[in-house]
């Protein structure tokens, strides 16, 4: 006798409804197309489960047969689920246990209108259960035709990149461009069909910058052509971000070799410079080349704190300090240099903004990061007759806004959304990608904000808000003089 798990698993594999019936013509037992039509037997007698009525049909098979101990065969007018009937041809068979004692019958139908109908609800069960996979996949997984347009893809997909609506192409969703990507994996799997991979920067709907690992497959159609490539790439931001602080400055430093060596020429030329003046007693030469040492050793050491800054965490050292001091000492080292390239420098400081319990060091790097960038934009711009860098510093409540805008090259929405990215950088050779990031941070660890407006060709402006006293300290004091 077989176990009662595999006879119910023998009862699902047949292609036809199976009701097992007791004397009293109640439901004992169905088989998977049973339940698909009708639901579970709950109880019920065979003609409330097959019809809906609470009188036993008058010709009915199941009775005929546990009457005579033979088969019987008949039709029955059926109410499948929640709607429509059916017809259905049945067979009913007597039913003994081992002592031969008749204990009810077995009854057996098929139509092809129900047929149908349970085809359709286990192919819509499986559709659901591959829809549930696809959606639960832990990556972005989207389905593209040669176009490169999205026709399918996952909820995960959807919740990072899909603002609303459906279609789009790939580069649009994954990385706002107006144009596809230099090297498309997806693009080399339709010429080549073959699976490529590839690692992705791409940025999610709330503009959050994530590394992806990219890989593709072709998906074939009738003809066994290439009809659409699926994507899925893997989130390993989580991963890039826990890469040793040794590798990182490792690539750092070989970013940098020619920046040091660069530096130091011009130490060389400005002691030179000096060494000759004081020799000959010009004046004049002595303070040229004392400029070039002095430009040089500001640049050395903005060099070296941005560094240091990425290189280790750090608790902000709190003081009392001056807001307008620190914008003041941040912008003198740039002047020389604005003259010299017929660049405006601009300083609006509101005495309001008398004080701030601040890192003093931290806020100038800050600064001085946000200010070279700035004069970086306009140097690269060459349309323009005329460029400005202009420093704002005003007290608002309980925050210091710093303020720091040109009219220099502007950013567009890629380099927007990467612009505090560690290692990116739009100055080529001549940036390390840290003095962003490095603001970024020294921003998020005073507890304030920075936000970048920019525009391709129109400029940029950074607003930074420090809270003049630190957060932590801030609440210690309402908890002290919370009324009791």
């Amino acid at each position: 006798m077989l176990p009662e798990g595999m006879t119910a698993q023998l009862l699902d594999a047949v292609d036809a409804c199976v009701l097992v019936l007791g004397t009293d013509l109640g439901v004992l037992q169905v088989n998977r197309p049973a339940r698909n039509l009708f639901g579970e037997p709950d109880g019920r007698k065979c003609h409330e489960l097959l019809r809906g009525t609470s009188e036993p049909c008058g010709d009915c098979p199941a009775r005929d047969c546990m009457a005579s101990g033979r088969s019987s065969r008949g039709t029955e007018i059926v109410r499948a689920g929640a709607g429509g009937g059916a017809e259905l041809a049945v067979c009913a068979s007597p039913l003994y246990d081992r002592d031969g004692a008749l204990v009810g019958a077995v009854l057996t139908g098929r139509s092809e209108a129900l047929h149908m109908a349970a085809l359709k609800s286990e192919l819509r069960e499986r559709e659901a259960f591959f829809q549930a996979l696809f959606d639960e996949v832990p990556c972005f997984v989207s389905v593209q035709d040669p176009q490169l347009n999205v026709v399918q893809e996952n909820r995960r997909f959807r919740e990072q990149f899909r603002a609303s609506g459906g279609g789009g192409r790939c580069f649009e969703l994954y990385k706002h461009r107006r144009e596809p990507c230099l090297a498309c994996p997806v693009e080399a799997t339709f010429k080549d069909g073959k699976s490529h991979q590839s690692e992705e920067a791409v940025t999610a709907r709330d503009g959050t910058t994530l590394n992806t690992l990219v890989m593709t497959a072709p998906l074939l159609g009738a003809d066994g052509e290439i009809e659409y490539v699926m994507e899925m790439s893997t989130d390993i931001t989580e991963l890039k971000r826990l890469q040793t602080q040794l590798q990182s400055l490792g690539m750092l430093v070989g970013e940098i070799s020619h920046d040091i060596k660069g530096l130091l020429t011009g130490l060389d030329g400005g002691i030179y410079m000096v060494d000759t003046a004081m020799a000959k007693g010009d004046q004049e030469r002595l303070a040229l080349g004392w400029e070039m040492v002095r430009r040089n050793v500001e640049r050395i050491r903005s060099l070296v704190l941005n560094i240091l800054y990425y290189a280790k965490d750090r608790e902000p050292d709190y003081r009392l300090c001056s807001p307008l001091k620190l914008a003041e000492e941040a912008m003198a080292p740039f002047e020389a240099r604005a003259a010299e390239s017929g660049i405006r420098l601009e300083q609006d400081l509101d005495p309001a903004a008398i004080t701030l319990e601040a890192d003093a060091k931290a806020v100038k790097a800050l600064l001085t990061n946000l200010l070279e960038n700035a004069l970086h934009a306009c140097l690269a711009d060459a349309e323009k007759p005329e460029h400005r860098v202009g420093l704002r510093v005003a007290g608002e409540g309980d925050y210091v806004l710093f303020e720091i805008s040109d009219n220099g090259v502007g950013m567009d929405r890629e380099a927007r959304e990467k612009a505090f990215a560690p290692f990116f950088s739009s100055k080529g050779a001549d940036g390390t990608g840290l003095g962003l990031y490095i603001a970024k941070r020294i921003v998020s660890q005073h507890g304030g904000s920075i936000t970048l407006d920019s525009e391709l060709g129109r400029g940029t402006r950074f607003s930074v808000s420090i809270p003049k006293r630190p957060l932590s300290r801030q609440q210690d004091r309402a908890a002290r003089i919370r009324p009791v």
